[in-house]
């Protein structure tokens, strides 16, 4: 049960609204923040607003209604009524970057890989905080964890029917620090670039971004015990399947550079093969706990042994993308 925060009247305002709100007014005004810094006009950062925000809301609820369709009385219903039900963040993203790329074929503005870094670092921020929203709700946990350490890893949950207490893993709150952390680095990236310190082309700190996000969405949607499934086999997960698709967006943005920069070099084979390896490997991890449960200490670490090395790879085909390194072939 959501926590009450105020009440005005007959109005119940929950602690999980406010929260949320705050995190989508820092991503909304860091965004405008950034994007004007950048050369951007107002108008057009504000049209990027409006619509990013409509786009969001429907699909994102569009996607919570395909996998908890049985939550909803029926379509209608969860794509109007929004006083109840749920919604996807990964809604958000593809709310986000339609809307910059739409705004952009009607030339609202010309500088679209600017205005998608400028959503990349806002979003990053804005998860940070949204994701404490659910310090008040028992949304957003993982598996039942040994220890009773508390925050940030363990959170307490209630049983309503035995009234017994169970610590679970505070998913939602490692999510929130991965955010943080990513946008505080992105932020170094972002002022080297301002400050003349750094080559890094427009776009590259949403590549960047996505990259290292969604590697860890991949794992940590994974522990949730409430995470959205395409219908019809109920264990396969859209967030890590579309995690996955921005994780392959992103290094086949930078081995096209690379490669342009470079020209071919027999050595790339051996990077992409230790990559697709390392995806490979954490694919079949997310197999393996499905079906050992007991194993799933073992099992995450080395997902995110996988993944970690699949980042750290792309980072190298990024470094070489930008520079003319010596590389043997």
């Amino acid at each position: 049960m959501e926590r009450i925060a105020f009440i005005y009247g007959d109005i119940f305002i929950y602690w999980h609204s406010v929260i949320l709100t705050c995190g989508i007014l820092t991503a909304i005004f860091l965004f405008l923040a950034f994007w004007l810094d950048r050369g951007g006009k107002l108008l057009s950062g504000a049209g990027a607003v409006v619509v990013s925000f409509l786009l969001s809301i429907v699909l994102s609820r569009f996607i919570h209604w395909y996998s908890m369709s049985s939550t909803y009385a029926s379509f209608h219903t969860a794509m109007t009524d929004y006083t109840t039900g749920s919604f996807a963040l990964m809604g958000v993203f593809i709310g986000c970057i339609l809307a910059a790329c739409l705004l952009r074929l009607f030339k609202v503005h010309n500088k679209l890989l600017t205005m998608l870094d400028s959503m990349a670092l806002a979003g990053a921020c804005g998860i940070a905080v949204g994701r404490l929203a659910d310090l008040f709700t028992n949304a957003d946990l993982g598996m039942e964890v040994g220890f009773s350490t508390g925050l940030p890893f363990a959170y307490p949950v209630v049983d309503m029917l035995t009234g017994e207490t169970t610590y679970r893993l505070a998913t939602f709150m490692i999510q929130s620090m991965v955010a943080g952390v990513l946008f505080l680095v992105l932020m170094v990236a972002y002022f080297r670039r301002r400050q003349g310190k750094c080559v890094l082309p427009e776009g590259d700190i949403a590549l960047l971004f996505i990259l290292v996000y969604c590697a860890s969405q991949a794992l940590l949607d994974s522990t949730r015990y409430d995470s959205l499934f395409f219908r019809g086999n109920g264990f396969v997960s859209i967030v890590q399947v579309l995690c996955t698709v921005g994780v392959v967006v992103s290094i086949v943005c930078f081995s096209v550079r690379m490669v342009q920069n470079r020209g071919w070099k027999y050595g790339y084979l051996l990077i992409w093969l230790l990559i697709a390896g390392s995806l490979g490997g954490a694919g079949y991890m997310e197999y393996h706990v499905q079906r050992h449960g007991h194993q799933a200490v073992f099992a995450y670490s080395m997902m995110t042994l996988c993944l970690a090395a699949a980042v750290l790879l792309t980072l190298i085909i990024h470094r070489l993308s930008l520079r003319k390194l010596k590389f043997a072939a």
